[in-house]
């Protein structure tokens, strides 16, 4: 629906996000002028909505990320896009909180939304035809069946499906873990905060600078082989222990691999996403990457009361390699690397050897 919407005159691209920001807005400037105590029955069905429009933005936003970056510029653009996400944890999370403690709550939420719709004000002065790559025919209109009809679609789906599988078992877990670990709280915060951002903008810029360097292939396998360690060496801290210092290096290291992780993923989405319904693509293969993940995440703290720790990480390390030799088998024949850097994957012509 965004996407033919977004093919309208006069909508485009930004009209989707210019409408859906204002929903974000109008939405914080409620919950700033309610009591986070008294109108908490209040907080939920604005919160929903709020999550809802920033979703619906994203949708148009990936989709114009998509028509406007060619792929040689696609990992340098996923970059500054997760390296963003980690500055907005850093603002808006750790930012907020701290201005929070100066001027209170009314002050603190009011200024997260300015904040938020300012930067969308800057992309708004940039006209929507700059840059834009368009479809080399006309295309039916966007849906479902068209992404899923399309040659290495249904792979690049099921690569999207269990790559991040492992990686929900760790991530669910590694707060508590920490906890019971001994570490305070505060320094649980500071890892999972300010510091955490830091590590995610240097993992972003790393994440663009090897797949330039080697191609998504190669980046996929190296990635693999690291993230497979990591999670080791979570199962082995949680049979014989870590010095805090040791744990908390591991974690920057998880949350180092996961931000390159992202950036090869936007990637390798950006690729196989047709210019003709560029937001319906994008968004089916990042909603099905997050969908495993959180159930990764659900079961985990299940598993982890009934058989310890230990057995969830070197599970995750075993999964690692299974889906990850899957994962990669996938990636293959999704021919990502057989379209050339000026087609559209709807009418690009595959060949028959890469």
């Amino acid at each position: 629906m965004i996407d033919r919407l977004s093919c309208h005159r006069g909508v485009g691209r930004k009209g989707v996000i210019l409408g859906t920001q204002s929903i974000v807005l109008l939405t914080i400037i409620a919950l700033s002028q309610l009591d986070p105590v008294a109108d908490i029955g209040l907080f939920f069905p604005l919160l929903l909505i709020t999550a809802f429009a920033s979703a619906t933005q994203d949708i148009a936003t990936d989709g114009y990320a998509v028509e406007h970056l060619p792929p040689q510029y696609q990992s340098g653009g996923n970059a500054i896009q997760s390296g963003a996400v980690a500055a907005g944890v850093l603002i808006g999370g750790s930012g907020t909180l701290f201005l929070y403690d100066i001027v209170g709550w009314q002050t603190a939420v009011l200024t997260a939304g300015v904040l938020s719709f300012a930067a969308v004000a800057v992309f708004l002065a940039i006209p929507e035809a700059l840059g834009k790559r368009e479809a080399e025919r006309e295309q039916q209109k966007p849906g479902l069946r068209n992404f899923f009809s399309r040659p290495g679609a249904v792979a690049i789906f099921a690569f999207a499906l269990i790559f991040r599988l492992p990686e929900g078992l760790i991530k669910a877990l590694e707060q508590s873990f920490l906890v019971d670990a001994g570490l305070s709280l505060s320094m649980i915060g500071l890892i999972s905060g300010g510091s955490a951002a830091a590590v995610g903008l240097m993992g972003a810029y790393v994440g663009m600078v090897v797949i330039k360097r080697l191609g998504l292939a190669q980046f996929f396998t190296a990635l693999i082989v690291a993230r497979t360690l990591i999670f080791a060496l979570y199962g082995t801290a949680a049979l014989y222990g870590m010095p805090y210092e040791a744990l908390i290096s591991l974690s920057m290291l998880n949350t180092f691999s996961r931000y390159i992780e992202i950036v090869g993923l936007f990637t390798a989405f950006m690729r196989v996403s047709s210019l003709s319904q560029a937001g319906t693509d994008f968004t089916i293969l990042s909603s099905a990457n997050l969908l495993v993940y959180m159930v990764g995440s659900l079961v985990t703290g299940i598993a982890a009361q009934a058989l310890g720790y230990a057995f969830v990480f070197w599970l995750a390390c075993a999964l690692s390699i299974v889906t990850g030799a899957i994962a990669l088998v996938l990636l293959a024949k999704s021919q990502i690397g057989q379209v050339a850097p000026t087609e559209d994957p709807n009418t690009a012509q595959v060949p028959t050897t890469s």
